[in-house]
């Protein structure tokens, strides 16, 4: 359990199935314990949820043959031999033609930076996108920073800073949607209570959906 100056009591359950609850300084550890106990079987389908997809991916070990995410599309992965080192997309597949085909760790370096090129620009084109419907709030559009975060698709400062998982461009392009205009709606409304939900359902209705598509992406991250 964690301390937090937000004015709710909230329950989240993250894709490694640790359960994470955050309270308010001002909140008896009894109505904590209590809020809890009252949402176990919530708690123990989510983490039911999350057990079902966890096999589905193995680790990576970034060899020909597996596969890798990106926009929600799965895709093959293929290591060539080669002069020059770059990494392109072709047809179903990551196509990584390296001088170093057989060192793996390389691979996956180049692999990272190739993510977040990609991120920079596939992330930075929706965020552009999302504040077009965010814009008639009358405020200043908000910094973007990417970095990879092991937990949370996101966050956002008081003072205006929206921070992103750059592994938000392995997720459909949707649910990153979702994630920055949930980051949005956090302007406004820095906690989770009601109007900040209310403020989200008016902008996306079907937020729901894409955020259950977006855990299941988590899930798959791996490696």
């Amino acid at each position: 359990m964690t301390r937090t100056t937000a004015r709710r009591l909230t329950i989240t359950v993250f894709p490694d199935q640790h359960v994470l609850v955050s309270a308010p300084r001002d909140v008896p550890v009894e109505q904590v314990h209590a809020r809890t106990q009252k949402h176990a079987g919530w708690i123990i389908r989510q983490i039911d949820r999350y057990e079902r997809f966890q096999p589905i991916q193995p680790p990576r070990r970034y060899l020909s043959g597996e596969t890798h995410l990106f926009t929600g599309r799965q895709y093959r992965l293929r290591i060539m031999p080669s002069d020059r080192c770059f990494v392109a997309l072709n047809g179903s597949h990551i196509l990584v033609h390296s001088r170093h085909p057989k060192n793996t760790i390389h691979i996956r370096r180049m692999m990272d930076r190739w993510y977040l090129r990609r991120a920079r620009q596939v992330i930075s084109r929706r965020f552009e996108t999302c504040w077009q419907r965010f814009r008639h709030k009358k405020m200043p559009q908000p910094k973007l920073r990417l970095y990879r975060m092991k937990n949370r698709w996101g966050s956002c400062t008081q003072s205006g800073t929206i921070t992103l998982n750059r592994d938000l461009v392995k997720a459909p392009v949707y649910c990153m949607d979702y994630a920055i205009m949930h980051e949005f709606c956090h302007l406004e409304e820095h906690s989770h209570n009601r109007a900040f939900y209310a403020s989200l359902r008016r902008f996306m209705p079907d937020w729901e959906r894409r955020k259950d598509r977006l855990d299941v992406t988590m899930a798959f991250l791996t490696g």
